[in-house]
């Protein structure tokens, strides 16, 4: 559900019209199928596909039915399909998640930043909230998949919060992550994110 795959196929590529083809297979037929080759029985889970072991395939769960929602059992893309040509380094994806540090009394903004290198590299990382605040470190990667991370410290006081509909405002902010190879090659991606503080108030009730 929600997953990303990447191939290389930097051998599979030719001079013309390059056609991909996604070939996409009924969640509740598959399900069954492993079912039936798995070595011992497995209970099915309760299902409103009387003859679907839906344990047997990732997937949300509810996508067989849940007393609130339908059975479909769906299948598709969820994003577009792209080819992607690179020398060097390319930012696959990166993931912020934007904290409260209560011992600097701020937010900080952790970042996981997910790299493909086709050979050994070594740069720089530059992440940055437009307006507020940019970061750079040194970096180095060996070849294939490589995953770096960073932070950024934000004072409470540069930033506004965001506030649910009907209670205030909703600002975001721009983040962005870039690295630059030693011979000066760029590769740039961003992000919109906001802030905010919840707290779990847990009083007595009084009487």
């Amino acid at each position: 559900q929600h997953r990303r795959y990447t191939y290389d196929v930097t051998s599979m590529i030719s001079t013309g019209d390059i056609t991909v083809v996604v070939e996409l297979f009924s969640s509740a037929k598959l399900s069954k199928k492993y079912a039936l080759e798995y070595p011992y029985p497995v209970d099915q889970l309760f299902t409103y596909f009387a003859d679907t072991n839906r344990n047997f395939v990732r997937k949300a769960q509810s996508d067989f039915g849940w007393d609130w929602g339908p059975a479909f059992a769906p299948v598709g893309i969820w994003k577009d399909v792209s080819m992607v040509g690179f020398s060097g380094s390319v930012i696959t994806e990166f993931v912020p998640i934007v904290y409260w540090n209560e011992q600097r009394n701020c937010f900080e903004v952790k970042i996981k930043v997910f790299v493909t290198c086709t050979h050994k590299f070594k740069g720089k990382l530059k992440s940055a909230i437009e307006d507020v605040i940019t970061h750079s470190m040194e970096i180095s990667c060996n070849q294939g998949d490589c995953e770096v991370g960073t932070s950024l410290m934000v004072g409470v006081n540069t930033v506004s919060l965001w506030w649910p509909n009907g209670h205030g405002q909703q600002p975001l902010y721009n983040l962005s992550v870039e690295i630059q190879s030693e011979d000066g090659r760029i590769n740039y991606v961003s992000k919109i994110i906001g802030f905010r503080r919840v707290e779990l108030v847990q009083e007595k009730y009084s009487g």
